[in-house]
Protein backbone atom coordinates (compact mmCIF):
# COMPACT_ATOMS: atom_id res chain seq x y z
CA UNK A 1 0.00 0.00 0.00
CA UNK A 2 1.35 3.42 -0.85
CA UNK A 3 0.76 6.25 1.55
CA UNK A 4 0.57 10.01 1.55
CA UNK A 5 1.42 12.34 4.38
CA UNK A 6 -1.30 14.49 5.88
CA UNK A 7 -0.25 17.20 8.27
CA UNK A 8 -2.78 19.30 10.12
CA UNK A 9 -1.39 22.21 12.06
CA UNK A 10 -3.88 23.99 14.25
CA UNK A 11 -3.38 26.37 17.12
CA UNK A 12 -3.35 24.34 20.30
CA UNK A 13 -3.32 20.95 18.61
CA UNK A 14 -0.98 18.87 16.53
CA UNK A 15 -1.53 15.85 14.38
CA UNK A 16 0.84 14.08 12.04
CA UNK A 17 -0.36 10.91 10.37
CA UNK A 18 -0.36 8.89 7.18
CA UNK A 19 -3.45 7.97 5.27
CA UNK A 20 -4.04 5.34 2.56
CA UNK A 21 -4.24 6.36 -1.05
CA UNK A 22 -6.22 4.30 -3.56
CA UNK A 23 -5.04 5.53 -6.92
CA UNK A 24 -6.50 9.00 -6.56
CA UNK A 25 -4.58 11.46 -4.45
CA UNK A 26 -6.16 12.05 -1.08
CA UNK A 27 -6.49 15.63 0.14
CA UNK A 28 -3.66 17.02 2.16
CA UNK A 29 -4.64 19.68 4.64
CA UNK A 30 -2.70 22.39 6.32
CA UNK A 31 -3.64 25.38 8.39
CA UNK A 32 -1.49 27.60 10.52
CA UNK A 33 -1.67 30.85 12.40
CA UNK A 34 0.43 33.98 12.01
CA UNK A 35 1.58 33.59 15.61
CA UNK A 36 4.12 31.11 14.22
CA UNK A 37 6.03 33.98 12.71
CA UNK A 38 7.79 34.91 15.93
CA UNK A 39 9.28 31.43 16.04
CA UNK A 40 11.38 31.73 12.91
CA UNK A 41 13.90 34.11 11.48
CA UNK A 42 16.19 33.63 8.53
CA UNK A 43 19.61 32.71 9.84
CA UNK A 44 22.25 31.20 7.65
CA UNK A 45 25.59 31.20 9.55
CA UNK A 46 25.24 28.51 10.61
CA UNK A 47 21.93 27.49 8.82
CA UNK A 48 19.37 25.83 10.96
CA UNK A 49 17.29 22.72 10.14
CA UNK A 50 13.56 23.45 10.20
CA UNK A 51 11.70 20.23 10.92
CA UNK A 52 7.98 19.66 10.49
CA UNK A 53 6.22 20.34 13.73
CA UNK A 54 3.12 22.16 14.88
CA UNK A 55 3.53 24.78 17.52
CA UNK A 56 1.31 27.14 19.43
CA UNK A 57 3.28 30.30 20.14
CA UNK A 58 5.04 30.73 22.48
CA UNK A 59 5.30 27.04 23.41
CA UNK A 60 5.29 23.83 21.47
CA UNK A 61 1.92 22.16 21.75
CA UNK A 62 3.75 18.84 22.01
CA UNK A 63 2.70 15.22 22.03
CA UNK A 64 1.26 14.96 18.51
CA UNK A 65 -0.69 11.88 17.59
CA UNK A 66 1.32 9.73 15.25
CA UNK A 67 0.20 6.74 13.23
CA UNK A 68 1.75 4.53 10.59
CA UNK A 69 -0.30 3.30 7.69
CA UNK A 70 2.08 0.47 6.86
CA UNK A 71 2.16 -1.47 9.07
CA UNK A 72 -1.06 -0.33 10.75
CA UNK A 73 0.32 0.25 14.22
CA UNK A 74 0.52 3.30 16.39
CA UNK A 75 3.87 4.88 17.10
CA UNK A 76 5.18 6.08 20.41
CA UNK A 77 4.41 9.70 21.26
CA UNK A 78 7.02 12.28 22.15
CA UNK A 79 6.93 15.96 23.22
CA UNK A 80 8.87 17.26 20.23
CA UNK A 81 9.04 15.72 16.77
CA UNK A 82 12.35 15.20 15.08
CA UNK A 83 13.10 12.18 12.92
CA UNK A 84 11.47 8.79 12.49
CA UNK A 85 13.36 5.55 12.34
CA UNK A 86 11.31 3.36 10.03
CA UNK A 87 12.45 -0.10 9.07
CA UNK A 88 10.45 -2.20 6.58
CA UNK A 89 8.67 -5.27 7.91
CA UNK A 90 8.93 -3.97 11.44
CA UNK A 91 6.96 -1.93 13.92
CA UNK A 92 6.92 1.76 13.16
CA UNK A 93 9.58 3.06 15.51
CA UNK A 94 9.90 6.58 16.81
CA UNK A 95 12.92 8.18 18.38
CA UNK A 96 11.37 11.29 19.84
CA UNK A 97 10.24 12.32 16.42
CA UNK A 98 7.98 12.66 13.48
CA UNK A 99 7.08 9.08 12.73
CA UNK A 100 5.87 7.50 9.60
CA UNK A 101 8.53 8.47 7.19
CA UNK A 102 7.16 5.07 6.26
CA UNK A 103 5.66 7.13 3.49
CA UNK A 104 9.19 7.08 2.13
CA UNK A 105 9.77 3.36 2.65
CA UNK A 106 9.86 2.68 -1.07
CA UNK A 107 10.53 6.33 -1.81
CA UNK A 108 14.23 6.94 -2.41
CA UNK A 109 15.34 3.39 -1.60
CA UNK A 110 17.64 3.13 -4.58
CA UNK A 111 17.65 6.63 -6.03
CA UNK A 112 20.67 8.89 -5.49
CA UNK A 113 20.44 11.90 -3.18
CA UNK A 114 19.72 14.38 -5.94
CA UNK A 115 16.56 12.39 -6.63
CA UNK A 116 15.63 12.46 -2.95
CA UNK A 117 14.65 16.05 -2.84
CA UNK A 118 11.06 16.30 -3.97
CA UNK A 119 9.47 18.51 -1.31
CA UNK A 120 6.96 16.88 0.97
CA UNK A 121 3.89 18.69 2.19
CA UNK A 122 5.69 19.02 5.50
CA UNK A 123 8.43 20.89 3.67
CA UNK A 124 5.87 23.12 1.99
CA UNK A 125 4.32 23.85 5.37
CA UNK A 126 7.66 24.90 6.79
CA UNK A 127 8.66 26.79 3.67
CA UNK A 128 5.57 28.98 3.78
CA UNK A 129 6.27 29.69 7.44
CA UNK A 130 9.86 30.68 6.66
CA UNK A 131 8.70 32.88 3.78
CA UNK A 132 6.17 34.74 5.91
CA UNK A 133 8.70 34.94 8.73
CA UNK A 134 11.20 36.61 6.42
CA UNK A 135 8.57 39.17 5.46
CA UNK A 136 7.74 39.67 9.12
CA UNK A 137 11.41 40.20 9.98
CA UNK A 138 11.71 42.78 7.20
CA UNK A 139 8.72 44.70 8.56
CA UNK A 140 10.10 44.61 12.10
CA UNK A 141 13.50 45.77 10.82
CA UNK A 142 11.93 48.66 8.94
CA UNK A 143 10.00 49.73 12.03
CA UNK A 144 13.17 49.56 14.10
CA UNK A 145 14.95 51.74 11.54
CA UNK A 146 12.12 54.22 11.68
CA UNK A 147 12.28 54.34 15.50
CA UNK A 148 15.98 55.11 15.24
CA UNK A 149 15.22 57.86 12.75
CA UNK A 150 16.97 56.11 9.90
CA UNK A 151 14.43 54.54 7.60
CA UNK A 152 15.81 52.11 5.00
CA UNK A 153 17.64 53.98 2.30
CA UNK A 154 18.59 52.38 -0.99
CA UNK A 155 20.47 55.43 -2.27
CA UNK A 156 24.01 54.15 -2.42
CA UNK A 157 25.07 56.91 -4.81
CA UNK A 158 25.75 56.96 -8.52
CA UNK A 159 26.93 53.72 -10.08
CA UNK A 160 30.57 53.71 -10.97
CA UNK A 161 31.50 56.88 -9.11
CA UNK A 162 34.89 56.81 -7.41
CA UNK A 163 36.91 55.42 -10.30
CA UNK A 164 37.80 51.89 -11.35
CA UNK A 165 36.68 49.27 -8.86
CA UNK A 166 39.06 46.79 -7.32
CA UNK A 167 37.88 43.16 -7.37
CA UNK A 168 36.16 41.67 -4.31
CA UNK A 169 36.57 38.13 -3.00
CA UNK A 170 34.16 36.94 -0.30
CA UNK A 171 35.28 34.55 2.44
CA UNK A 172 32.06 33.13 3.98
CA UNK A 173 31.55 32.03 7.57
CA UNK A 174 30.94 28.71 9.24
CA UNK A 175 28.06 27.17 7.33
CA UNK A 176 28.16 29.96 4.75
CA UNK A 177 29.68 27.90 1.92
CA UNK A 178 27.27 25.57 0.18
CA UNK A 179 28.83 22.10 0.35
CA UNK A 180 28.30 19.53 -2.37
CA UNK A 181 28.85 15.79 -1.92
CA UNK A 182 29.49 12.97 -4.35
CA UNK A 183 29.04 9.33 -3.36
CA UNK A 184 31.09 6.50 -4.84
CA UNK A 185 30.75 2.99 -3.43
CA UNK A 186 29.59 4.51 -0.17
CA UNK A 187 29.48 2.12 2.76
CA UNK A 188 25.92 0.79 2.99
CA UNK A 189 23.78 2.39 5.67
CA UNK A 190 20.08 1.57 5.82
CA UNK A 191 18.42 2.70 2.60
CA UNK A 192 20.86 5.58 1.95
CA UNK A 193 22.28 5.93 -1.54
CA UNK A 194 25.76 4.53 -2.15
CA UNK A 195 26.49 6.21 -5.49
CA UNK A 196 25.54 9.65 -6.79
CA UNK A 197 26.60 12.64 -8.82
CA UNK A 198 27.37 15.93 -7.02
CA UNK A 199 24.41 17.13 -4.93
CA UNK A 200 23.87 19.80 -2.25
CA UNK A 201 24.69 18.38 1.16
CA UNK A 202 24.82 21.64 3.15
CA UNK A 203 22.50 23.26 3.42
CA UNK A 204 19.49 21.33 2.16
CA UNK A 205 16.33 21.58 4.20
CA UNK A 206 14.93 18.64 2.28
CA UNK A 207 17.91 16.42 3.06
CA UNK A 208 17.53 17.15 6.76
CA UNK A 209 13.76 16.80 6.72
CA UNK A 210 13.45 13.56 4.79
CA UNK A 211 16.88 11.91 4.90
CA UNK A 212 18.23 12.91 8.30
CA UNK A 213 20.28 9.81 9.12
CA UNK A 214 21.78 9.72 5.62
CA UNK A 215 22.62 13.42 5.94
CA UNK A 216 24.41 12.92 9.27
CA UNK A 217 26.29 9.86 8.02
CA UNK A 218 27.57 11.78 4.98
CA UNK A 219 28.55 15.06 6.62
CA UNK A 220 30.27 13.96 9.83
CA UNK A 221 34.07 13.63 9.98
CA UNK A 222 36.50 11.30 11.70
CA UNK A 223 40.15 11.85 12.58
CA UNK A 224 43.33 9.87 11.92
CA UNK A 225 44.81 9.17 15.34
CA UNK A 226 48.36 9.41 14.00
CA UNK A 227 48.35 12.36 11.60
CA UNK A 228 45.27 14.26 12.90
CA UNK A 229 43.99 14.28 9.32
CA UNK A 230 40.25 14.86 9.08
CA UNK A 231 38.53 12.17 7.03
CA UNK A 232 35.24 12.10 5.17
CA UNK A 233 33.19 8.92 5.47
CA UNK A 234 34.36 6.21 3.11
CA UNK A 235 33.08 6.81 -0.40
CA UNK A 236 32.11 10.47 0.22
CA UNK A 237 33.75 13.47 -1.46
CA UNK A 238 32.83 17.01 -0.38
CA UNK A 239 33.63 20.34 -2.02
CA UNK A 240 32.59 23.98 -1.78
CA UNK A 241 30.11 24.87 -4.51
CA UNK A 242 31.21 27.16 -7.36
CA UNK A 243 34.67 28.16 -6.09
CA UNK A 244 35.51 31.51 -7.70
CA UNK A 245 31.86 32.23 -8.55
CA UNK A 246 28.97 33.47 -6.41
CA UNK A 247 26.54 30.55 -6.65
CA UNK A 248 27.97 28.95 -3.51
CA UNK A 249 27.31 31.97 -1.24
CA UNK A 250 24.42 34.01 -2.63
CA UNK A 251 21.90 31.49 -1.26
CA UNK A 252 22.63 29.17 1.63
CA UNK A 253 20.73 26.29 0.02
CA UNK A 254 21.75 26.77 -3.62
CA UNK A 255 21.24 23.66 -5.74
CA UNK A 256 19.14 21.92 -3.10
CA UNK A 257 15.78 22.29 -4.88
CA UNK A 258 14.26 23.45 -1.59
CA UNK A 259 10.98 25.25 -2.15
CA UNK A 260 12.15 28.54 -0.65
CA UNK A 261 15.69 29.83 -1.35
CA UNK A 262 17.50 31.05 1.78
CA UNK A 263 19.42 34.28 1.02
CA UNK A 264 22.93 34.78 2.36
CA UNK A 265 25.15 37.23 0.44
CA UNK A 266 22.80 37.81 -2.50
CA UNK A 267 21.71 41.27 -1.37
CA UNK A 268 25.28 42.44 -0.85
CA UNK A 269 26.39 41.09 -4.23
CA UNK A 270 23.34 42.65 -5.96
CA UNK A 271 24.19 46.06 -4.49
CA UNK A 272 27.79 45.84 -5.66
CA UNK A 273 26.74 44.76 -9.15
CA UNK A 274 24.11 47.47 -9.56
CA UNK A 275 25.86 50.36 -7.83
CA UNK A 276 29.51 49.78 -8.63
CA UNK A 277 29.38 47.69 -11.77
CA UNK A 278 30.86 44.50 -10.31
CA UNK A 279 30.47 41.33 -12.37
CA UNK A 280 29.88 37.98 -10.65
CA UNK A 281 32.61 35.49 -11.42
CA UNK A 282 34.98 38.18 -12.67
CA UNK A 283 35.35 41.17 -10.33
CA UNK A 284 33.03 39.67 -7.70
CA UNK A 285 34.07 36.21 -6.53
CA UNK A 286 33.82 33.88 -3.54
CA UNK A 287 36.34 31.50 -2.02
CA UNK A 288 33.98 28.74 -0.93
CA UNK A 289 35.68 26.12 1.25
CA UNK A 290 34.90 23.02 3.28
CA UNK A 291 34.26 24.94 6.48
CA UNK A 292 34.05 21.71 8.49
CA UNK A 293 37.83 21.26 8.23
CA UNK A 294 38.86 24.90 8.64
CA UNK A 295 41.26 25.13 11.58
CA UNK A 296 42.91 21.75 11.03
CA UNK A 297 46.47 22.67 10.06
CA UNK A 298 47.00 20.64 6.87
CA UNK A 299 43.52 21.25 5.50
CA UNK A 300 43.69 24.96 6.30
CA UNK A 301 46.99 25.32 4.47
CA UNK A 302 45.43 23.73 1.39
CA UNK A 303 42.53 26.18 1.63
CA UNK A 304 44.99 29.07 1.97
CA UNK A 305 46.82 27.88 -1.15
CA UNK A 306 43.57 27.87 -3.14
CA UNK A 307 42.65 31.34 -1.84
CA UNK A 308 46.10 32.67 -2.77
CA UNK A 309 45.72 31.23 -6.26
CA UNK A 310 42.27 32.84 -6.59
CA UNK A 311 43.61 36.23 -5.44
CA UNK A 312 46.55 36.16 -7.84
CA UNK A 313 44.45 34.92 -10.75
CA UNK A 314 41.83 37.64 -10.19
CA UNK A 315 44.55 40.27 -9.86
CA UNK A 316 46.01 39.31 -13.24
CA UNK A 317 42.68 38.95 -15.04
CA UNK A 318 41.51 42.37 -13.83
CA UNK A 319 44.45 44.45 -14.98
CA UNK A 320 46.70 44.03 -11.92
CA UNK A 321 44.16 45.56 -9.55
CA UNK A 322 44.56 44.59 -5.91
CA UNK A 323 41.79 42.69 -4.13
CA UNK A 324 39.36 43.57 -1.35
CA UNK A 325 38.81 40.51 0.87
CA UNK A 326 35.39 40.50 2.57
CA UNK A 327 34.97 38.07 5.47
CA UNK A 328 31.89 37.25 7.50
CA UNK A 329 31.87 35.52 10.89
CA UNK A 330 34.45 32.70 10.87
CA UNK A 331 35.48 33.98 7.44
CA UNK A 332 36.97 37.02 9.25
CA UNK A 333 39.28 34.81 11.32
CA UNK A 334 40.04 32.70 8.25
CA UNK A 335 40.94 35.72 6.09
CA UNK A 336 43.03 37.32 8.85
CA UNK A 337 44.94 34.08 9.46
CA UNK A 338 45.53 33.80 5.72
CA UNK A 339 46.95 37.33 5.52
CA UNK A 340 49.18 36.74 8.54
CA UNK A 341 50.75 33.86 6.62
CA UNK A 342 51.73 36.17 3.73
CA UNK A 343 54.71 38.49 3.36
CA UNK A 344 54.38 42.27 3.52
CA UNK A 345 55.45 42.49 -0.13
CA UNK A 346 52.77 40.03 -1.25
CA UNK A 347 50.04 41.89 0.66
CA UNK A 348 51.17 45.26 -0.70
CA UNK A 349 50.89 43.98 -4.25
CA UNK A 350 47.72 41.90 -4.11
CA UNK A 351 45.52 43.16 -1.24
CA UNK A 352 43.63 46.48 -1.27
CA UNK A 353 41.91 45.95 2.10
CA UNK A 354 40.19 43.53 4.44
CA UNK A 355 36.52 44.06 5.31
CA UNK A 356 35.29 42.00 8.27
CA UNK A 357 31.65 41.66 9.32
CA UNK A 358 30.63 40.19 12.70
CA UNK A 359 34.20 39.07 13.48
CA UNK A 360 34.52 36.52 16.36
CA UNK A 361 38.19 37.49 16.77
CA UNK A 362 38.29 36.26 20.38
CA UNK A 363 35.75 33.49 19.86
CA UNK A 364 32.38 33.07 21.56
CA UNK A 365 30.94 30.76 24.25
CA UNK A 366 27.95 30.25 21.95
CA UNK A 367 30.24 27.94 19.96
CA UNK A 368 30.70 25.70 23.01
CA UNK A 369 26.99 25.66 23.62
CA UNK A 370 26.35 24.90 19.95
CA UNK A 371 28.70 21.92 20.12
CA UNK A 372 26.69 20.47 22.99
CA UNK A 373 23.16 21.11 21.87
CA UNK A 374 23.19 23.00 18.61
CA UNK A 375 22.64 26.77 18.43
CA UNK A 376 20.25 28.26 20.98
CA UNK A 377 17.35 30.39 19.72
CA UNK A 378 14.45 31.83 21.73
CA UNK A 379 11.07 30.09 21.36
CA UNK A 380 12.48 27.24 19.23
CA UNK A 381 12.58 23.90 21.10
CA UNK A 382 16.23 22.98 21.48
CA UNK A 383 15.55 19.47 20.21
CA UNK A 384 15.33 20.99 16.73
CA UNK A 385 18.83 22.52 16.27
CA UNK A 386 20.27 19.73 18.44
CA UNK A 387 19.82 17.38 15.50
CA UNK A 388 22.99 18.72 13.84
CA UNK A 389 25.08 18.67 17.05
CA UNK A 390 26.57 15.18 16.42
CA UNK A 391 28.01 16.42 13.12
CA UNK A 392 29.12 19.76 14.59
CA UNK A 393 31.24 17.94 17.19
CA UNK A 394 33.39 16.56 14.37
CA UNK A 395 34.12 19.97 12.80
CA UNK A 396 37.44 21.68 13.50
CA UNK A 397 35.89 25.04 12.60
CA UNK A 398 33.59 25.11 15.63
CA UNK A 399 36.68 24.80 17.84
CA UNK A 400 38.25 27.74 16.02
CA UNK A 401 35.29 29.78 17.26
CA UNK A 402 35.59 28.68 20.89
CA UNK A 403 36.58 31.49 23.31
CA UNK A 404 40.26 32.37 22.94
CA UNK A 405 42.25 32.52 26.16
CA UNK A 406 42.85 36.19 26.89
CA UNK A 407 42.21 37.61 30.34
CA UNK A 408 41.37 41.06 28.95
CA UNK A 409 38.45 39.55 27.00
CA UNK A 410 37.32 36.54 29.03
CA UNK A 411 37.61 36.49 32.79
CA UNK A 412 39.25 33.15 33.68
CA UNK A 413 36.56 32.63 36.33
CA UNK A 414 33.60 33.23 34.00
CA UNK A 415 31.37 30.17 33.78
CA UNK A 416 30.29 29.27 30.26
CA UNK A 417 28.54 25.96 31.02
CA UNK A 418 26.81 25.47 34.37
CA UNK A 419 25.75 21.91 35.28
CA UNK A 420 24.46 20.14 38.38
CA UNK A 421 27.87 18.61 39.08
CA UNK A 422 30.34 21.15 37.73
CA UNK A 423 30.81 24.58 36.21
CA UNK A 424 33.07 24.93 33.17
CA UNK A 425 35.23 28.00 32.51
CA UNK A 426 37.56 28.81 29.63
CA UNK A 427 40.31 26.73 31.21
CA UNK A 428 37.99 23.71 31.38
CA UNK A 429 37.24 23.44 27.66
CA UNK A 430 39.29 20.21 27.27
CA UNK A 431 37.19 18.68 30.05
CA UNK A 432 33.99 19.70 28.29
CA UNK A 433 35.22 18.04 25.09
CA UNK A 434 36.15 14.90 27.04
CA UNK A 435 32.77 14.79 28.76
CA UNK A 436 30.83 15.02 25.49
CA UNK A 437 33.18 12.54 23.78
CA UNK A 438 34.13 15.07 21.08
CA UNK A 439 37.18 13.11 19.92
CA UNK A 440 38.00 15.29 16.90
CA UNK A 441 37.94 18.58 18.80
CA UNK A 442 39.84 17.13 21.75
CA UNK A 443 42.71 15.96 19.52
CA UNK A 444 42.83 19.24 17.61
CA UNK A 445 42.50 21.51 20.64
CA UNK A 446 46.26 22.25 21.10
CA UNK A 447 46.65 23.34 17.46
CA UNK A 448 43.38 25.29 17.55
CA UNK A 449 44.64 27.24 20.57
CA UNK A 450 47.70 28.28 18.57
CA UNK A 451 45.41 29.54 15.83
CA UNK A 452 43.34 31.45 18.41
CA UNK A 453 46.29 33.72 19.13
CA UNK A 454 46.12 35.09 15.58
CA UNK A 455 42.79 36.78 16.28
CA UNK A 456 44.60 39.41 18.34
CA UNK A 457 47.16 40.21 15.61
CA UNK A 458 46.22 42.72 12.85
CA UNK A 459 46.87 41.72 9.22
CA UNK A 460 48.80 44.90 8.31
CA UNK A 461 46.47 45.88 5.48
CA UNK A 462 43.72 48.55 5.59
CA UNK A 463 40.80 47.14 7.61
CA UNK A 464 37.11 48.04 7.82
CA UNK A 465 35.54 46.23 10.79
CA UNK A 466 31.76 46.32 11.34
CA UNK A 467 29.41 44.56 13.73
CA UNK A 468 26.13 44.92 15.63
CA UNK A 469 26.37 46.02 19.24
CA UNK A 470 22.87 45.92 20.73
CA UNK A 471 21.69 42.29 20.79
CA UNK A 472 21.50 40.12 23.89
CA UNK A 473 24.14 37.41 23.51
CA UNK A 474 24.49 34.29 25.66
CA UNK A 475 27.43 34.06 28.04
CA UNK A 476 26.41 31.29 30.47
CA UNK A 477 24.01 28.41 29.88
CA UNK A 478 22.63 26.21 32.65
CA UNK A 479 22.03 22.52 31.85
CA UNK A 480 21.88 19.21 33.69
CA UNK A 481 24.93 17.79 31.90
CA UNK A 482 26.92 18.25 28.70
CA UNK A 483 24.36 16.25 26.73
CA UNK A 484 21.36 18.24 27.92
CA UNK A 485 19.76 20.00 24.95
CA UNK A 486 17.21 21.92 27.05
CA UNK A 487 19.62 24.31 28.76
CA UNK A 488 18.64 27.90 29.45
CA UNK A 489 20.60 31.15 29.26
CA UNK A 490 21.32 32.48 32.76
CA UNK A 491 23.81 35.24 31.95
CA UNK A 492 24.38 37.35 28.84
CA UNK A 493 26.13 40.42 27.50
CA UNK A 494 25.44 42.66 24.55
CA UNK A 495 26.81 41.69 21.17
CA UNK A 496 25.30 40.53 17.88
CA UNK A 497 23.31 37.59 19.22
CA UNK A 498 26.12 35.13 18.48
CA UNK A 499 29.38 36.89 19.37
CA UNK A 500 29.79 38.87 22.59
CA UNK A 501 30.69 42.55 22.32
CA UNK A 502 34.19 42.26 23.82
CA UNK A 503 35.16 39.68 21.20
CA UNK A 504 33.76 41.82 18.40
CA UNK A 505 35.70 44.82 19.65
CA UNK A 506 39.09 43.13 19.37
CA UNK A 507 39.52 44.98 16.07
CA UNK A 508 39.55 48.16 18.17
CA UNK A 509 42.72 46.83 19.80
CA UNK A 510 44.21 46.39 16.34
CA UNK A 511 44.36 50.18 15.94
CA UNK A 512 47.22 50.52 18.42
CA UNK A 513 49.09 47.58 16.92
CA UNK A 514 48.71 48.13 13.19
CA UNK A 515 50.77 50.36 10.92
CA UNK A 516 47.91 50.16 8.39
CA UNK A 517 44.66 52.04 9.13
CA UNK A 518 41.87 50.21 10.98
CA UNK A 519 38.35 51.67 10.81
CA UNK A 520 35.75 50.29 13.23
CA UNK A 521 32.03 50.94 12.92
CA UNK A 522 29.44 49.66 15.36
CA UNK A 523 25.85 49.40 14.21
CA UNK A 524 22.69 49.19 16.29
CA UNK A 525 20.42 46.78 14.42
CA UNK A 526 17.46 47.01 16.78
CA UNK A 527 18.47 44.19 19.12
CA UNK A 528 17.84 41.49 16.54
CA UNK A 529 18.82 38.08 17.86
CA UNK A 530 20.00 37.21 14.36
CA UNK A 531 22.06 40.38 13.90
CA UNK A 532 25.19 38.25 13.41
CA UNK A 533 23.89 37.27 9.98
CA UNK A 534 21.45 40.14 9.41
CA UNK A 535 24.47 42.42 9.07
CA UNK A 536 25.18 41.24 5.52
CA UNK A 537 21.75 42.57 4.50
CA UNK A 538 21.67 45.72 6.65
CA UNK A 539 21.17 48.95 4.68
CA UNK A 540 23.59 51.10 6.74
CA UNK A 541 26.25 48.39 6.54
CA UNK A 542 25.81 48.06 2.77
CA UNK A 543 26.22 51.82 2.38
CA UNK A 544 29.43 51.73 4.39
CA UNK A 545 30.81 48.88 2.26
CA UNK A 546 29.98 50.72 -0.97
CA UNK A 547 31.64 53.90 0.30
CA UNK A 548 34.73 51.95 1.33
CA UNK A 549 35.04 50.23 -2.04
CA UNK A 550 34.61 53.55 -3.87
CA UNK A 551 37.39 55.24 -1.95
CA UNK A 552 40.84 55.40 -3.52
CA UNK A 553 42.75 54.20 -1.68
CA UNK A 554 40.25 52.35 0.50
CA UNK A 555 41.89 53.52 3.71
CA UNK A 556 40.93 57.16 3.04
CA UNK A 557 37.32 56.61 4.13
CA UNK A 558 36.83 58.87 7.13
CA UNK A 559 36.31 56.92 10.37
CA UNK A 560 32.94 57.32 12.03
CA UNK A 561 32.14 56.64 15.63
CA UNK A 562 29.31 54.17 15.94
CA UNK A 563 26.58 54.29 18.60
CA UNK A 564 27.88 53.07 21.96
CA UNK A 565 26.56 49.73 23.13
CA UNK A 566 24.44 49.91 26.26
CA UNK A 567 26.32 48.48 29.27
CA UNK A 568 29.15 47.50 26.89
CA UNK A 569 30.33 44.00 27.76
CA UNK A 570 28.90 43.95 31.25
CA UNK A 571 27.29 40.65 32.23
CA UNK A 572 23.53 40.70 32.60
CA UNK A 573 22.05 38.10 34.92
CA UNK A 574 18.72 36.64 33.92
Amino acid sequence: MSTSVVIRCKIGTCSHFSSPRDGASRARSLSFNSSWLALFSVRVSPPQPFLPFCVNFPRACGQPALRCAAPQRHCAVCPFPSVADYRPQSRCRLRCGVACHATAAAMHRTRPPQAMIKPSWATLCLSFVVLFAAQHVAVVSARADARRGSAPDHSYGNPGSGGVVHPVIFVPGLGGSVLEAKLSNRTKHRDCATTSDWYTLWFSETQVLTRYECFIENIKLSINATSNELLNPRGVKVRGRDFGGMDGVNYANAGSHDVIPVPYLVKLSDVLEKQLGYIAGKTLRAATYDFRKAGQDADTQQMFARLQQLVEETYQLQGNRSIHLVGHSLGCNFANSFLLSKSAAWKKQFIASLIILSPPLAGTPVAIQGTIAGPVFPYVPQEIPALVAPAVRTMASIGWMFPHENASIWNPNTTFIQTNKRNYTIGDIPDVLEAMNATVLKRLWPSLKRRHVQGFIPPEVPVLCMYANDSKTALTIEMENVFDVTGKIVASTLGDGTVNIDSLRVCNHWKALSAAPVVVREHALGGSLSAHTDIVQSEPVLRDIVAWLRSTPAAEVAPRVGPPARTAGRVQKI
